[in-house]
């Protein structure tokens, strides 16, 4: 474990390492896999970033024979951590869907800042052959599972990695999309452990996930055809979030409602400017066609902070549609301690994997279809530990039985007014709440903080 502390430290990784980090890359080193189910926020990244730092180190291998393969789902997961990486000096990059090139990011020579002060912010992003890649450029390789399952070159690259000898471990990051997308929306997550993973039998195989409930587990594990995996979760409960649901009135009376709604947070973002707390609000895209509208028109010139230019507009809407350097502006902005963004509205392509520290308050304009992603989305509040907020907005039509995929576990969500929601959501996962919590949820409020009900 000592050994592990000090290869973090050597490259930059300064906060302790907790204990199921540790115990994660410990297995790795002895070459097994693992299925890491760690709350949002825990530091799930750190372990796949470190661990091929850590199997070189202890191997005495060079750097170019110790390469990590990540497999993740969205590019704005990809992209933030590679700039991240960068600027502490450790080199990585990102394939594109077609696997003829890669992405990565170099400091701006024109920049005034340079060497030790050097920070994301003067870094561009740029492309590099994929000869890079096997030449052992890089120490971690990312990847969507189409890029390597889907296209001719993605086949090839494959083969190359494979005979190189170069890849010492391999990541599934945000291990749940194989059982929600898997089936029908980007078939080739379910085609990871056959296709993929096939080819490289000795070598150990992180998975990672902040929300598995133990029948979720096993179908992770049987798709991936993992061996023997060491199961290593600790109780996902956020204790500084509270969480509160509110019926909202039938869909067609939705457009009276979102004004009701967005007029105290325009009011916010007025007065508030960049004090306003850090606010998500999760729906679908004809609300955030609606509310940037509202917004855009309602505040005029108070939308800003400084000059009126787009980049300075304190709210701001994220979906598929937009272009990847618009949604990579709004992840790098409100990355940040003082970003000038401080409400988006957006679809669920905001979140996998984003290192936001100060989101204060999660909404949710209609609930998720599971209690999963209901759980992963909410969890994006409150990551620096203070208190924050998650706030569902839902109607019987959101919940009705017919809803292509809605699970029992959120209409049961929904519709709870008897007992603590901590409670009922965390029995999904095997758990039970954290006692002494004074901020849990709207029930305990109303109840005056008795302890959790049965659920």
């Amino acid at each position: 474990m000592d050994f592990i502390r000090e290869t973090a430290k050597a490259v930059g990784f300064e906060k302790p390492l907790k204990e199921e980090q540790l115990l994660c890359l410990s297995s790795v080193l002895e070459g097994k896999d693992i299925v890491a189910i760690l709350p949002t926020g825990y530091g799930k990244s750190l372990i796949f970033q470190l661990a091929p730092q850590v199997i070189m180190r202890s191997r005495g291998i060079p750097a170019s024979k110790s390469v990590g393969l990540i497999i993740t789902p969205l590019n704005s997961i990809m992209l933030n951590q590679i700039q991240a990486l960068h600027s502490m000096g450790i080199s990585a990059c990102s394939l594109d869907y077609s696997c003829s090139k890669a992405q990565t990011f170099e400091f701006d020579r024109d920049s005034d800042e340079s060497g030790d002060d050097a920070d994301c912010d003067n870094q561009i992003l740029t492309t590099a052959p994929i000869s890079d890649i096997l030449e052992g450029k890089y120490s971690l390789i990312y990847a969507h599972p189409e890029a390597l399952l889907s296209c001719a070159q993605g086949e090839r690259l494959l083969k190359q990695l494979q005979k190189s000898e170069m890849i010492v471990c391999i990541a599934i990051d945000e291990a749940h999309i194989i059982l929600e997308w898997g089936a029908e929306f980007r078939k080739d997550f379910s085609r990871i452990g056959e296709n993929l993973l096939s080819r490289f039998p000795d070598i150990p195989v992180m998975v990672f996930t902040a929300t598995a409930p133990p029948k979720a587990q096993q179908q992770i594990i049987r798709n991936l055809n993992l061996r023997n995996p060491q199961v290593i979760s600790i109780n996902p409960d956020r204790p500084n979030i509270k969480y509160s649901t509110i019926m909202r009135p039938p869909s067609s009376q939705t457009v009276e409602h979102l004004e009701e709604i967005l007029i105290p947070i325009m009011e916010g973002l007025a007065t508030e400017k960049q004090n306003y707390p850090l606010t998500i609000m999760y729906t679908d895209t004809s609300v955030i066609s609606y509310s940037y509208t509202y917004l855009e028109k309602n505040l005029g010139n108070r939308q800003y902070i400084g000059d009126s230019i787009p980049e300075n507009r304190i709210f701001a809407q994220y979906h598929q549609t937009y272009t990847d350097k618009m949604k990579s502006f709004i992840v790098q902005e409100i990355c940040k301690a003082d970003s000038r963004i401080r409400f988006v509205m957006s679809t669920v392509a905001l979140g996998m994997g984003l290192n936001a520290l100060h989101v204060r308050h999660v909404i949710h304009y209609k609930p998720p279809t599971t209690i999963e992603r209901y759980f992963q989305e909410t969890g994006r509040a409150g990551r620096d530990g203070e208190p924050s907020y998650a706030t569902l907005y839902y109607n019987n039509t959101d919940i009705r039985s017919n809803r292509p995929g809605i699970d029992k576990a959120i209409v049961k969500y929904c519709k709870n007014t008897s007992s603590c929601k901590r409670a009922v959501m965390l029995e999904c996962f095997g758990f039970q709440p954290i006692q002494g919590n004074q901020n849990c949820c709207d029930f305990c409020d109303s109840n005056h903080g008795q302890e959790a009900s049965s659920v």
